[in-house]
């Protein structure tokens, strides 16, 4: 499972560089782990890598705002 999206991974950067495009590689990353735990954890398929699933995009923007939300709050409490 985490090989298969570790080859998704390595095929989507692959094309990204290969077309010279400018790529946001956090984003991959966090699109990888969160298809990876979710499967793993809840049996989910997100398919965030492939952006294949609406759910799972707008899981994962929300799951990045709050954790913005979230550090913001810690170091600034008031």
């Amino acid at each position: 499972m985490f090989r298969g999206n570790a080859t998704k991974l390595v095929r989507i950067v692959h094309n990204l560089s290969d077309d010279g495009l400018a790529f946001d590689m956090q984003e991959i990353l966090m699109q990888c782990t969160l298809d990876s735990i979710f499967k793993v954890g809840f049996g989910v398929e997100l398919n965030c890598l492939e952006g294949l699933s609406k759910e799972g995009t707008a899981f994962m923007k929300a799951f990045d705002d709050s954790n913005a939300l979230v550090f913001c709050h810690y170091v600034d409490p008031f």
